[in-house]
């Protein structure tokens, strides 16, 4: 029992070392066993499956790897067992990657049991809270909160300390066309950016975004865009805070009323969005409509 309250403490050491609160270290570890850290051969990891980062900055990733040529990893990875000889990262992913680079075979990982709801709960809320995600991932990873874990925005603004409309304004960023969203990952436009151009069409979004790109805009210059565009709008500011209050509070009276969470509302249109044939299949019988 002594070793194990021991293990426990040192983990939270570690833990605070990776950015990782203890609140919510409490929360995921509540009957965990937790092992010594010992040294895990690098092919025998495989990535978080839930990690929302998309990208990882390649010039820290060598930087990384440069100093753990040097030094080694200083601070244990924490990895879950999954099966006998593999392992899936809990935290620590740029550190395998940097190993990697290193060339080096092994890695120090401490081993804990979490279940599938502990490790999203740690890769999403902790790697929002870094607050060094593009607004696309963090945006996945609120869509994912609501999916997986069954929050609602009000739960994940409480969760991450944000304001609900900051949750609500970055989810809207998921009914841009994929061609603009890629634009944000690789930071070729800002999340400032793509705030204006939500409600547009999928053309005259991609459009925007492409003129953007080619001629340095700034957001200044794309409110005046869009105010020049809509001359009997002059008054009224291009993100009307009333109006994406009511189109939340639409879209979470029909997710609740459908008993499904993959539903987006903006002026021009409503979106139902689902991950399978099945899945569609299963919502038309049950809210009864008739094809």
């Amino acid at each position: 029992m002594k070793k194990q309250e021991n293990n426990r403490l040192n983990l939270e050491k570690i833990f605070e070392k990776n950015g990782i609160n203890i609140k919510t270290l409490a929360q995921v570890l509540e009957n965990s066993e937790i092992n010594s850290i010992v040294q895990i051969p690098l092919n025998d990891l495989i990535p978080n499956r839930f990690q929302p980062r998309i990208k990882f900055d390649e010039t820290k990733l060598k930087e990384m790897a440069d100093s753990i040529v040097k030094h080694g990893v200083i601070t244990p990875i924490i990895v879950r067992q999954i099966q006998e000889g593999q392992y899936e990262i809990v935290t620590g992913e740029r550190r395998y990657r940097a190993s990697k680079l290193a060339n080096k075979e092994t890695i120090p990982a401490i081993i804990a049991e979490f279940n599938d709801k502990q490790m999203m709960e740690l890769s999403l809320i902790e790697n929002i809270q870094r607050e060094n995600l593009t607004g696309i991932e963090e945006a996945r990873s609120y869509e994912a909160m609501k999916q997986h874990l069954g929050y609602t925005q009000a739960q994940i603004a409480k969760e991450m300390g944000k304001p609900r409309s900051h949750v609500a304004n970055l989810l809207r960023l998921l009914t841009l066309p994929e061609m603009v969203q890629q634009s944000i990952l690789d930071e070729k436009i800002s999340t400032g950016h793509a705030k204006l151009l939500v409600g547009l069409d999928d053309k005259e979004a991609v459009n925007l975004t492409n003129r953007i790109i080619r001629e340095n805009l700034s957001v200044r210059d794309v409110e005046h865009i869009l105010l020049l565009n809509q001359p009997n709008k002059k008054n009224k500011p291009v993100n009307n805070k009333t109006d994406v209050t009511k189109y939340n509070q639409l879209e979470e009276k029909l997710q609740t009323k459908l008993n499904h969470k993959q539903i987006r509302v903006d002026k021009k249109r409503i979106q139902i969005k689902f991950d399978s044939e099945e899945e569609l299949v299963e919502f038309i019988e049950r809210i009864q409509i008739k094809c």
